[in-house]
């Protein structure tokens, strides 16, 4: 509620639970999102990692993905609720391609949760496979690389290969568990 009293307001959505501001330094932590508790001290540190990625990267716009992404490893936020998610949207022919998520992320509560989860297991490949790539990555970007350029410097692999790999690195029978799971849970 208070996002929206500051000047110039911000408008987040309902569910969020936090949001920032790297060209002003400025942070927002919800108490609640959607009704829900927030673990505050998780959301301020995924908020605070938003001001450090764009500081990493000399001040320059870094893709959104790469952004939330960073956010959630350095906060510890991704979880087997993520790896869940992921492995329903595999099986459903559902992932989304990074290069859509590099503006915006979906308004929509559950395709956005799949966007975070989605970049959250982009960043974990990128700097997982190449201790130091991330810092790579967002140095590169500081000096004016494209992200492909800068990700196949660092990782070597382009956007268009970290969407496979994603794909890839969650296993099959985790896919097949998952989404067998909700069905049955949905037809209880």
């Amino acid at each position: 509620e208070g996002a929206a009293s500051l000047d110039p307001p911000w408008h987040l959505p309902h569910w969020a639970a936090g949001a920032a501001d790297p060209r002003e330094r400025r942070v927002v932590v919800a108490v609640t999102a959607g009704g829900e508790r927030q673990d505050r001290e998780r959301v301020l540190l995924h908020e605070l990692a938003h001001l450090g990625v764009r500081q990493a990267a000399a001040g320059r716009p870094v893709p959104r993905w790469l952004d939330e992404g960073a956010a959630r490893v350095i906060a510890g936020e991704h979880s087997t609720e993520d790896l869940d998610l992921l492995a329903r949207a595999r099986v459903a022919d559902q992932l989304l391609p990074l290069a859509t998520l590099e503006d915006t992320f979906p308004a929509d509560r559950m395709r956005a949760a799949l966007a975070y989860a989605e970049a959250g297991r982009a960043v974990s490949l990128i700097d997982g496979e190449v201790p130091g790539a991330l810092r790579r990555v967002l140095e590169a970007l500081g000096r004016g690389a494209t992200v492909d350029d800068a990700l196949h410097a660092a990782a070597g692999r382009r956007t268009w290969q970290l969407v496979i790999d994603i794909e890839r690195s969650i296993p099959r029978w985790r896919a097949w568990a998952a989404s067998s799971v909700a069905c049955l849970s949905g037809a209880s």
